[in-house]
């Protein structure tokens, strides 16, 4: 669990142990936190506790999951009311193989996005099916208020653009006072709902806290972050949520065919084709304005409004499939029918079994297109001889498209390359490998702790706990997995004797935290005493280079003494070696 997620694994944990429910507790300093309402807290805990989920990353996780899938599905669903199933599942598609989405803060990782997105995705097809109805539809309603209150109580202000969408995409449909007028009270009762069950909790902590929390809340978390910044790294120019998510499409291959989709998408709602269309555009169009304005941005801002890219994508493949079963395709197919030299046609016409055997050899030519398409060139042998080799895709295409013209499969010669070209526009490669990335598990910092506490319960290890030698190194991670097993002390300031004592006094010996520039000094000022104490200095690099683990780009976990025990099974759960020391020194 990275950061954000050992923030909100912690506060999951402290309101378990604690049993105060009402007030989450922060990482490292176990104040209260009050940045977001406590929904997700109570839902993941209140799954721990009733036994349904373990007290596990997964049990931490499971929910997001679940949350993640059922925002997807109904993305499918509006993708469906859009141009169809086809729509729907590109839609999915694209968003799949957008990393951050399912790597980096996403929607398998314990936190708010998921829900977020899921309010978002639910809210916006109920409120679309609330629109299309005739009479009044108040479950369609009262579902849009539910899922509004999810990323309400999830992430506050985040869900404010719910409404706003709504809202504009009536203006936009032409007929918001006649649908309101037919079906207002629809919203009357689930909206007194969501207020009654929204303001306990901030009336609570106001009694409790006073302006003190308001001044977290909203002054800290919203004013601050919108105009200055919590965190200097995040402050980013205003285009960076459209250059960054063009950047990730980039990455994922799917760029072209969101594009041309985008503009396709933007086309049919300016042309008052499709009310689905439009709000599909005000759902993407008007939350980047909004955030665009502020100067702190993460990309994880955008999930919820990402999947207006994906549909965008599944509207263009929707109408080129329709494209290739209708009328355009029988008139292409039959232009190039006319191109056929009529004279072989004709003679090829004249058996059906010259006609099967050309069919057949075009298959054949099919056949090895695909197979040089998937492999690239080959040969086959008998013995050591060479009697067929191919290294091209696009002659043996061209080939069997020729044949099946000649046989009268124009229209499906049309259709084929139709299919080569989404093949070709969709990022299937991609879909595959996130597939095989979702089964990477790596956990150095779990193996570390679990370790750490076989070592203190066999009594082999004369002192616990975790020395952060770098000062405040402190990535919220470390901190999550290791607090438990002692004393968490924090330097004042990098010292090599503090790191060189903890590292080979047998009594003070403890996993170290360090800093790589500090690692890198460390190991300079040994090399530069290693002539005047060789075997001295030699035992001190030793220990430095192979009992330790890199758990950052950054930052490096030492392991010295009996904590030595624990680097295989950390490296095995995919804690990285240490860096290279100077001088070219071995890992």
């Amino acid at each position: 669990m990275h950061n954000d997620e050992a923030i909100y694994s912690y506060a999951v944990e402290r309101m378990i142990d604690t049993g105060d429910w009402l007030t989450p507790r922060s990482i490292p300093t176990d104040w209260p936190f009050l940045e977001k309402p406590p929904l997700k807290f109570w839902l993941v805990s209140a799954g721990i506790t009733s036994g349904l989920l373990p007290r596990t990353e997964g049990g931490m996780r499971f929910l997001d999951g679940v949350f993640g899938g059922v925002a997807l599905i109904y993305v499918f669903l509006i993708g469906r009311l859009l141009a169809g199933p086809i729509c729907g599942l590109v839609a999915c598609l694209v968003l799949f193989t957008i990393n951050p989405l399912l790597f980096d803060h996403g929607l398998r990782s314990n936190n708010m996005d998921a829900s977020v997105m899921l309010g978002y995705a639910g809210g916006v097809y109920h409120f679309a099916r609330w629109v299309q109805s005739q009479v009044r539809a108040s479950a369609h309603a009262a579902a849009v208020v539910a899922y509004f209150y999810l990323a309400l109580m999830t992430k506050l202000v985040a869900a404010l653009f719910l409404p706003a969408i709504c809202v504009v995409a009536l203006l936009w449909g032409g007929r918001p006072v006649k649908r309101l007028t037919v079906a207002w009270k629809d919203w009357l009762w689930p909206a007194i709902a969501v207020i009654a069950l929204a303001t306990p909790w901030f009336a609570y902590q106001t009694a409790i806290k006073g302006q003190e929390f308001w001044d977290i809340l909203i002054g800290q978390h919203v004013y601050r972050r919108f105009t200055s910044s919590l965190d200097v790294s995040h402050v980013q120019p205003w285009h960076f949520y459209v250059t960054a998510t063009w950047h990730e499409l980039g990455w994922s291959g799917s760029q072209i065919v969101v594009a041309l989709g985008a503009a396709l998408l933007v086309f049919t709602a300016l042309r008052g084709q499709s009310w689905i269309a439009r709000l599909v555009v005000v759902w993407l169009v008007v939350p980047y304005v909004g955030i665009s304005f502020g100067t702190s941005k993460l990309l994880h801002y955008a999930y919820p409004f990402w999947p207006p890219v994906g549909l965008g994508a599944g509207l263009l493949v929707a109408k080129i499939v329709d494209a290739l079963d209708g009328a355009w395709a029988k008139r292409a197919a039959t232009a190039i029918g006319g191109l056929m030299p009529r004279r072989l046609a004709a003679w090829v016409g004249t058996g059906a079994r010259l006609r099967n055997w050309t069919a057949g050899l075009a298959l054949v030519a099919l056949v090895i297109a695909g197979v040089t398409a998937a492999i690239g060139p080959w040969k086959i042998w008998i013995g050591h001889v060479p009697i067929f080799s191919n290294s091209s895709v696009v002659r043996p295409l061209v080939f069997s498209f020729l044949l099946l013209c000649i046989v009268g499969y124009a229209l499906s010669v049309v259709r084929m390359i139709g299919a080569i070209a989404l093949l070709l526009l969709l990022p299937f490669g991609k879909y595959v490998e996130n597939i095989q990335r979702t089964a990477t598990i790596e956990h150095p910092l779990r193996a570390t702790r679990d370790c750490m506490a076989r070592l203190v319960r066999a009594g082999t290890v004369p002192a616990r706990g975790v020395f952060s030698a770098s000062g405040e190194v402190l990535n919220h991670t470390y901190y999550y997995y290791l607090w438990r097993e002692g004393p968490w002390v924090v330097a004042d300031a990098f010292s090599p004797d503090a790191v060189q004592q903890r590292l080979l006094d047998p009594s003070q010996q403890t996993p170290i935290l360090i800093a790589k520039p500090d690692f890198e000094q460390l190991t300079q000022l040994w090399d530069a005493t290693a002539s005047a104490t060789p075997t001295r200095a030699g035992e001190r690099r030793e220990t430095v280079v192979w009992n330790g683990l890199a758990v950052q780009d950054s930052v490096a976990l030492l392991l010295p003494g009996p904590y030595a025990a624990c680097l295989q099974p950390v490296r095995e759960a995919g804690g990285a070696p240490l860096w290279r020391p100077s001088r070219g020194q071995p890992r």
